[in-house]
């Protein structure tokens, strides 16, 4: 047996004495599963700019979602005008490009009863006429209408009758600038004409990136203005004058406190809710919909924001960079990632080993700043006291090891100093040589990979580079690595990510002292992200075999389900597990440390878990146990715990429940 750690999260390879061949074909049972990372079901676009109307006349809004790096997403809304649930399957197709429209607005341009789409990009507006229905639209480009304007690159249009002669106009947000440009619209209900002759500025200028929304949330008949801006906060503008002649005043009181963690936000109004009072979406550089109810009145509003129905999106901002590891030791794969802001995130997973569900509980590495942008993280414990360390890499050529104490994280800077690897250095452990500690292997920007071979011991790692171990892996931009033994011959592959969005695959086919890597296009040829593609394997499905996690530049995660099949298998004798017995705790009753005698088929570590009768963990302790003996272990309790029955829980370090042992112990202080 080996034991092999997988981005820090254990994974136990066993073989019986008569080899074990499999052969893993069909790149295309790596299935795509977006509810995993998204139970809404609404994307999180770079820059996302939402818009709601009803595009399938059913009495319910649906959304229209921009983003700088994707064409607009078209999602329908399938729950009912009180209570949205949006998706995007089997709504509208179309063939806006993400070029011409990084932000969409939604009106009757010819006044046929339909939505017409309005698209702004960077060579300005571009207008969609629905020559569909009402009921099922089709998008037909038309590149007339906005022709002779003077908008600039990438203008923010909202369209209302503002002069109250029943034909739509225009008002663009500019960008680099702030001001906000009103046309008239010179033609009719029907036939539309903008022409730059008829421009005006309104006076308005919010600084720079102007993104306004024409909104009557007062209800008196006439059109204020919600707008964004690059820098935080929203602003808004009640018309003080007519239906026919505006006249915006600054209220900014009205949406205080809104968007003043957000950069980029892109607001609009609806409502959501069905209480004829008009809410607040918004969105932002960082993509996830903020959603806030007006739970007062429509003079005096009170926002209250609403996770539902865009909660549930894993999204750190930019360059998510996953490690799955159970961090607090529950059986299941939590999730850590790096970002581009330079510290970490952290999501619990508080469902099951078979399904995930995921809480942000981002405060566990608050007190991790980072030393740079661009981080990424390798969570495993490399000093062998209980607690899990972590490596983290940055941008800026830093390779950093904080060393966990139980209740802080220290700086080790006796690791990974002067070094000279590259910039956008991305750390992974893993036991390459097989020798039962964790090594490290570090990723740069210009696709190198260096090994760190851990010459030390258990409790005191040692790291020395090894020159020339990853021969033959030219590998992509921005390289990010994740290792397995996937094809589970006893050493272990490599697949990378890069700046493409693609995945490459290297299997190791040579040995763990003399590597021979060798390229395989197809097993991953069907996987990919937008950009920066940073891989991770796990079981998120408890089904036994290794997932994919991919975060990208955009700061998602996608999740990829392997469904490759087993199609032969040599010898028919089943493989056996680790299996792990405690033969003894003794003292029991003890008071303060206990020692267990554990026997196990195979020599490896082990890992004692310690939890009290609600469930809560108390400790957690690793270990090294010889094959067909018995290993002598001892555990000392934290000084916080209290006296009382608990119970223990030994495990291999795949901590899967065929291979452990369980049991109680009283604890007497």
């Amino acid at each position: 047996m080996k034991n092999i750690n997988i981005n820090s999260i254990s994974f136990r390879t066993v073989t019986t004495a008569m080899a074990l061949i499999t052969t893993i074909v069909n790149a295309q049972n790596w299935y795509q599963n977006d509810g995993v990372y998204n139970t809404s079901g609404v994307p999180s676009l770079t820059f996302s700019a939402p818009r709601f109307a009803d595009l399938d006349n059913d009495n319910d809004f649906d959304l229209v979602l921009s983003g700088s790096d994707s064409p607009p997403v078209m999602l329908e809304n399938i729950g009912s005008a009180n209570n949205p649930s949006f998706s995007e399957t089997g709504f509208i197709s179309h063939n806006i490009t993400a070029l011409e429209a990084d932000l969409c607005t939604l009106a009757d341009l010819d006044n046929d009863g339909d939505f017409d789409l309005i698209a702004s990009g960077y060579n300005g507006l571009t207008y969609f006429n629905n020559t569909g229905s009402s009921i099922t639209p089709s998008f037909t480009r038309d590149t007339l209408v906005f022709a002779g304007l003077n908008a600039g690159n990438n203008p923010a249009p909202t369209i209302a009758d503002i002069n109250g002669d029943g034909a739509p106009d225009l008002i663009i947000g500019l960008s680099e600038s702030g001001a906000l440009k009103y046309y008239i619209n010179s033609g009719s209900s029907t036939t539309p004409e903008f022409l730059e002759s008829n421009a005006m500025l309104l006076g308005i200028d919010v600084g720079l990136y102007a993104y306004p929304e024409l909104v009557d949330p007062d209800g008196d008949g006439d059109w204020d203005l919600l707008v964004g801006r690059d820098d935080l906060n929203l602003y808004y503008y009640r018309n003080d004058g007519t239906a026919q002649e505006p006249n915006w005043s600054s209220n900014n009181s009205y949406c205080s406190g809104l968007a003043g963690n957000h950069y980029f936000t892109t607001p609009t109004m609806v409502d959501l809710n069905g209480n004829g009072l008009l809410d607040i979406v918004y969105g932002h550089y960082g993509g996830l919909l903020n959603y806030f109810n007006n739970t007062g009145t429509a003079n005096n509003p009170v926002w209250t924001e609403n996770l539902s129905p865009f909660g549930g999106n894993l999204d750190v901002g930019g360059a998510s960079n996953p490690c799955m590891f159970d961090w607090d030791a529950d059986g299941d794969l939590d999730l850590i990632s790096g970002f581009n802001m330079g510290g970490l995130k952290y999501f619990h997973n508080i469902g099951t080993v078979a399904g995930s569900a995921w809480e942000a509980a981002h405060s566990v590495f608050s007190a991790i700043e980072g030393e740079s942008i661009y981080s990424s993280v390798a969570v495993g414990d490399l000093d062998n006291n209980g607690y899990p360390d972590l490596v983290m890499g940055f941008l800026t050529n830093v390779l950093v090891f904080y060393e966990n104490t139980g209740s802080q994280y220290v700086a080790n800077t006796n690791h990974f100093n002067n070094l000279d690897i590259g910039w956008w250095l991305i750390p992974r452990l893993m036991d390459m040589d097989n020798d039962y500690d964790l090594d490290v292997v570090v990723a740069n920007d210009d696709g190198d990979l260096h090994y760190f071979e851990n010459q030390g011991t258990i409790t005191n790692p040692s790291f020395v580079l090894i020159g020339g171990y990853f021969s033959g892996i030219n590998g992509p931009s921005n390289s990010s690595p994740a290792l397995a033994d996937y094809d589970s011959d006893g050493d272990i592959d490599i697949l990378l990510g890069g700046i493409s969005g693609d995945l490459e695959y290297y299997e190791n086919t040579g040995t763990t002292a003399t590597p021979v890597w060798t390229e395989n296009s197809t097993l991953f040829s069907n996987v990919s992200v937008h950009q920066n593609a940073a891989p991770a394997f796990g079981d998120l499905d408890g089904d036994g075999d290794l997932d994919l996690t991919i975060g990208a530049y955009n700061g998602t995660f996608s999740y990829f389900e392997n469904r490759n099949p087993i199609v032969s298998i040599e010898n028919d004798q089943p493989t056996l597990p680790n299996q792990i017995s405690v033969n003894s705790v003794f003292p029991n009753p003890f008071n303060r440390s206990a020692t267990f005698s554990i026997a196990g088929e195979k020599s490896g570590k082990i890992i004692i878990d310690i939890y009290d009768l609600a469930g809560r963990h108390h400790r957690r302790h690793s270990a090294y146990i010889n094959a067909g003996e018995s290993s002598l272990v001892t555990i000392t309790m934290p000084l916080n715990a209290g006296s009382g029955v608990y119970m223990y829980r030994v495990s291999d370090l795949y901590q899967k429940t065929i291979n452990s042992a369980t049991g109680k112990i009283i604890y007497l202080k």
